[in-house]
Formats: C-alpha cells, sequence, structure tokens
C-alpha cells in the first residue's frame, strides 16, 4: 500500500477484490481481504435484495428508481433496504442512486458467476436505455430541449457502457436507436471528438451488416449525416462534405427531412469556408425540405445560419430579419440551444452596426445563457463578442482576458476552427499594444489551426493580422500585398473589409494613393496556400560568418 498511489490502489482493487489482504503470517482473518468483508454483507441480503443488487451492477453512472425497477425488478422498498445496509446511496437533490465503484465490481463479479442472468440483466439495460431515448426523441433531436438534454446527459454514462456491448455484439437496432441522442448530446456538451467517434463507429457496424444483405440504408445515411455535422465543429470540412455528399445519395429523392438535415450541414461547412454564394444555395434548398417536412429544428437552425451568411455579405437588415425569425421558432419549439445561437448573433448584427452599447448588452445576457445551458460553443462565441465590444472602446487587457478564457473552452472542446479565429483576436490585441513578437507568435499559431481546419474564415483575419504587424515596423510593401490578397479573395467577408480599409488608411498617408493601388495589385495574384506555407516553413539556417551565400529572389512578400 505504501508503494502505491490511490489510482493505483483503485486500478488493482478492479482486478481484484483480494488486493487488501494481507501477507501477516497466522492473520487467517486479515487474508481474506475486502473480498470477505463483501461476502459477510451480501449474505445478510435477502435473496431479491441481492438479485437486485447484482443486477443493478450493469448501471454505470447511477441509478434511478425507473432503471432499478426496469434493469433489476427493485421496487422501492428493496432500494429502501440497500441504502439502509450501505449497498447504495442516495442523492435527493439529483433523485438518483449511486454504487460505490468498487462494490459495483463486487456485485458484477457476483453476477457473472450467473450467466443467464447476467446476460438478461444486460438485455434489460439495454431495452430501458432504448425506451428513454424513443420517449425523449421528439424533445431532444427534434426540438432540443434543455430538460431532454439533461435527462439524457445523466444516463451518459449508462449509455456509454451499453453502446461498447451493443458494437461488440454487431447490435445494429440499439446503435441506430440511439445514436440521435448521443450524437445531439456530444454536439451540446462541446464533446466533439467522442461524437464524431461514436457516429463513425455507427457508419462501420451498419455497414457491415449492409454486407451482409440487408438494404435499407436510411440508418447509413442519417448515421453519416451525424457524423458529417460533428465534422463540421472540428473543422474537418473535406470529411463532412464527404460524408454528407454519400448521404444524399443513398437517401436518393426519399426522407425530406433527413436530405434537410445534410444540405443544412454542407451549407454550413461551405458558410465557414467563405463559399458564401454556395452556402446560401444550399441552406435555402434545406429551408424548403424542411419546410415540407415539418423538420421544425433544421427549420430554425437553417434560418440562423441564412443570417449568418448574408450578415457576412453586409446586409444586416436582412440578416436581423433572419435571426429574429429563428429566435421565434426556437422559442416555440423550446430549443434554448438554438434560442442562444440567434440571440448571439443579433448581437453582431448590433455590433457590426456600430451600436455597441446593445451589442455588449445582448453578448453578457447569452453569455449568461450559454453558461447555464452548458452550451460550450455558444459560450466561445459570446465571449468573443463582449471581447470585440471591450476591444473597440479600447479596454485592451480585458479583451485580451475574454479570448484568453475563449480561447482554453475552444481547445478543450477540440474546436479548430474557434481556437484559429481567437488566436488571431490575441494576435490582434498583442499588435495594438505594440508587442509585435507576441502578435506575429498567435497569428501563426492561428494558420496552424487554418492548415488543419481548411476554413478560409480563420486564415483570411490572420493574413490582415500579418499585414497589420508589418505596417507597424514599417514593411508597408508588404502589408500592401497581404492586404491585397484578402480583398482579392473569393472567401473574403464584409467584416474583413474595415479592417483591411484601417490599415490602407494609415499607408495612403505614408505612401500615397498610387503606392497603395500597385501594392494592392500585386497582392491579389498571391496565393493563399504558398502563402501559409512560406508563413509556417521553419526559417532557413544563417550562413555561417565569413562565407558568402547569394540572395534568393522571391515573387512574394517576406511574411515571417
Amino acid at each position: 500500500m505504501h508503494a502505491l498511489t490511490p489510482a493505483e490502489v483503485v486500478a488493482e482493487l478492479a482486478r481484484s477484490l483480494d488486493f487488501l489482504s494481507t501477507s501477516r503470517r497466522g492473520d487467517a482473518a486479515a487474508q481474506r481481504g475486502l473480498r470477505a468483508v463483501f461476502d459477510h454483507s451480501y449474505a445478510r441480503l435477502s435473496p431479491g435484495e441481492q438479485r437486485a443488487i447484482r443486477a443493478m451492477s450493469v448501471l454505470a453512472g447511477g441509478i434511478t428508481r425507473a432503471s432499478a425497477r426496469a434493469v433489476a425488478a427493485a421496487p422501492p422498498d428493496v432500494l429502501r433496504a440497500l441504502v439502509d445496509r450501505s449497498f447504495l446511496r442516495f442523492d435527493p437533490t439529483l433523485g438518483r442512486y449511486s454504487m460505490h465503484e468498487v462494490l459495483r465490481h463486487y456485485a458484477g463479479v457476483r453476477l457473472g458467476e450467473q450467466p443467464e442472468e447476467h446476460d438478461a440483466a444486460r438485455r434489460r439495460q439495454q431495452q430501458h436505455l432504448a425506451t428513454l431515448v424513443a420517449e425523449l426523441d421528439e424533445a431532444l433531436v427534434a426540438r432540443g430541449e434543455r430538460d431532454a438534454l439533461d435527462a439524457v446527459a445523466a444516463e451518459a454514462d449508462n449509455l456509454r457502457s451499453a453502446w461498447a456491448r451493443a458494437l461488440a455484439a454487431g447490435d445494429t437496432v440499439f446503435v441506430a436507436a440511439v445514436l440521435p441522442a448521443m450524437a445531439v448530446l456530444c454536439e451540446a456538451r462541446g464533446w466533439y471528438r467522442e461524437g464524431e467517434r461514436l457516429a463513425g463507429e455507427a457508419v462501420e457496424l451498419l455497414r457491415r451488416a449492409d454486407g451482409e444483405g440487408r438494404r435499407d440504408r436510411t440508418p447509413i445515411a442519417r448515421a453519416l449525416v451525424r457524423r458529417g455535422g460533428l465534422r463540421n465543429r472540428l473543422a474537418r470540412y473535406d470529411d463532412a462534405a464527404a460524408d454528407l455528399t454519400e448521404a444524399l445519395t443513398l437517401l436518393g429523392e426519399t426522407s425530406d427531412g433527413d436530405r434537410a438535415a445534410a444540405l443544412f450541414h454542407l451549407g454550413d461547412a461551405a458558410l465557414w469556408q467563405g463559399r458564401f454564394a454556395e452556402a446560401h444555395e444550399l441552406l435555402q434548398r434545406s429551408q424548403a425540405l424542411a419546410e415540407a417536412s415539418g423538420s421544425v429544428r433544421v427549420l430554425g437552425d437553417g434560418l440562423a445560419r441564412l443570417g449568418r451568411a448574408v450578415l457576412d455579405e453586409g446586409r444586416h437588415a436582412e440578416a436581423r430579419a433572419l435571426f429574429e425569425a429563428s429566435l421565434a421558432v426556437g422559442r416555440r419549439i423550446g430549443n434554448q440551444h438554438a434560442v442562444i445561437y440567434a440571440a448571439n448573433q443579433l448581437g453582431y448584427v448590433d455590433y457590426f452596426g456600430g451600436d455597441l452599447d446593445s451589442a455588449g448588452a445582448r453578448f453578457a445576457e447569452t453569455l449568461q445563457w450559454a453558461r447555464e445551458a452548458d452550451d460550450p460553443a455558444a459560450t466561445v462565441s459570446a465571449l468573443n463578442g463582449l471581447a470585440y465590444v471591450a476591444e473597440d472602446r479600447g479596454e485592451l487587457d480585458r479583451a485580451s482576458d475574454l479570448y484568453r478564457q475563449s480561447l482554453a473552452l475552444a481547445q478543450e472542446q477540440g474546436d479548430r476552427f474557434a481556437a484559429g479565429r481567437v488566436l488571431m483576436l490575441i494576435g490582434e490585441v498583442a499588435r495594438k499594444q505594440g508587442r509585435l513578437a507576441e502578435a506575429r507568435q498567435h497569428v501563426i499559431a492561428a494558420l496552424r489551426e487554418y492548415r488543419a481546419s481548411g476554413s478560409f474564415t480563420v486564415a483570411l483575419p490572420a493574413v490582415i493580422g500579418l499585414a497589420e504587424v508589418a505596417h507597424a515596423e514599417a514593411d508597408d510593401e508588404r502589408a500592401l500585398a497581404l492586404l491585397g490578397l484578402v480583398l482579392g479573395h473569393p472567401g473574403n467577408r464584409q467584416d474583413h473589409r474595415p479592417e483591411c480599409e484601417r490599415v490602407l488608411a494609415k499607408i495612403t498617408v505614408r505612401s500615397g494613393e498610387g503606392v497603395v493601388e500597385r501594392g494592392l495589385a500585386r497582392g491579389s495574384a498571391l496565393d493563399l496556400e504558398v502563402l501559409v506555407d512560406e508563413v509556417l516553413s521553419p526559417a532557413p539556417a544563417k550562413p555561417k560568418r565569413g562565407r558568402h551565400v547569394r540572395a534568393r529572389t522571391v515573387s512574394t512578400p517576406s511574411t515571417s
């Protein structure tokens, strides 16, 4: 014991309950270890209580009265007896029972001694979870209601354990039934990597079943749509597009609701990559199918994304109308996450319209809502909005602190798109504070995230950041070339133009309009990918003193 950490002790107990026995000779009672203590307490239970505690060992992460009844046939009086005998603990604030993990391991060993009873308990657990998810499907998957989300979140560990067994057994019915709820939960909680993995496991399992002659491919298409949406959140846009395109092929002209969801995610990917015309067309097609099929959640989300697309094109009044319509749909169906997103985007409409007071109030309100709803993506967006307002008011230390909170959360959730955006914003604040080396470091880090995510929405602001650093270092030629690239790029958003024009105005004063026009023209011919490669390439080693090295002419400006 003195040579092990507490975590190692727990691991050893999971392998064998005899771990805590002693090696002292002549101490037979102590040599029996912890198992003897459990055996003695277990023997004092009635046969019905013993059956209940064995069956409840399959329930990971807590037990409700409903799950105890469904899985262990345990009525309230049995649960009370097990609490009295310290086999269970009851938390009245949560309304849930729990079993210590070491004790649950012991009960699981006892259950494993009776294979038929073990298999029956596992089947009942899966049936209970499938029934629970089915009952919550409309509220959770179709409307995104918070109470339904909380109910599924409380069973997350049980769902994970049942999912693992279903995969091992090739149970396509259970996997297809619970995937929508698990995907919604993972997206709402920011567990993007886990959600993408689960959807991928479902895709592979369903493909194998399809190869065995099961011809209904709709479940495969639905799993692909789920994975595609989660890959968008991880900024894996090409992989997401491949999934969603395949899903549309499998669906054909059937299932308007599923096709609406696939088109929505394709439009979302196009939006974040800066392909605004394509995003607008895909989102409009999604809206038409969502209306035809009554898919109200896709309808509300689609209105919000259309609002974002037109906002990025500078059409503020149209964006406001779309966000307000999305907000109304979200409130009507009880989808708190949709409400938070739409309200937050209305804050950005106010911000881009120059109303900092209204924008700040909206962002503060949505930050509170997002934290209460445990919505990490909305929390990141609201923190960024508050930082924008602080930055425009000259409160640079506060802006930097808000951005760093946002960055920590984005990195924790594995959201590389958001992380890249925030790294660029931190660099912008550092540049304004005169810390040019730090600014360049953060901008280059943002470009690394762009290389991983492929989103122009990360890359172009980072290039503007490099231009601002170049201008601060009096290298206007380089700054103009970088700004020319941004202004001429098809992914350029309306909110990039004021940033560019602010730098251009300073350069014009110093160098004149003719220099600015020629520099922008040269920059418009640059290739973004080549530029990013040059920025991220290691700097060449300096020549040793005393050796002469011929200078190499390059066609693009220095960006290091």
